[in-house]
Order: C-alpha cells, then structure tokens, then sequence
C-alpha cells in the first residue's frame, strides 16, 4: 500500500506484510529443534518518505517482524524459537 499525503512537506507513505512459512525436513527425531517444526514469519513495515527541500528527504521506517513456531514433538519450541523484533531509523536520502 503507498499513498501520497500532502502537508506540510510532501510525504510518501508505505506500508507493507510480508508472510513466510517454513516446514522443516529433519528425517529423524533425533534433531528435537527442527524435526517437525512448521515456522510462521510475519513483517510489517511502515516508510515515510518527505520531501525537505529539492534533492533531498527525510526517511522514516519502523517495523515488527515476529515468528510463530509449533513442533509435533516439541511442545514447547515456542519458548525457544517464538521471538519479536522491533526496528526503527531516520535518514536522509538525496535524488536527482
């Protein structure tokens, strides 16, 4: 999704999902990390973009990609694979 929003800067917004899903095929269950483990990877991202003078933008960009993992005999893998992360920034850019 992108769309333009006019204040006081000219600013470009995106927001953006992305999906993942990874089956492992460890063959013996002697592998307890990976033997049976499906992963679920989502990440979301928010961009900004404004104009500041010609040439030149400020970037802005925060996200949050978390996994969801499950095992058929690991149980517990979620406490051990499950995770959150956070990530934010500024820039400037500079285009012709």
């Amino acid at each position: 999704i992108s769309m333009h929003v006019s204040a006081l800067f000219p600013t470009t917004i995106k927001l953006s999902y992305d999906y993942g899903f990874r089956s492992y095929s460890a063959s013996t269950s002697d592998d307890s990390l990976h033997f049976g483990r499906r992963d679920h990877r989502h990440l979301v991202t928010l961009m900004t973009y404004s104009r500041i003078i010609a040439g030149f933008r400020l970037k802005l960009i925060v996200m949050r990609q978390w996994r969801a993992a499950s095992s058929e005999i690991m149980p517990d893998i979620d406490e051990i694979k499950d995770y959150v992360r956070y990530k934010a920034g500024a820039g400037v850019e500079f285009y012709y």
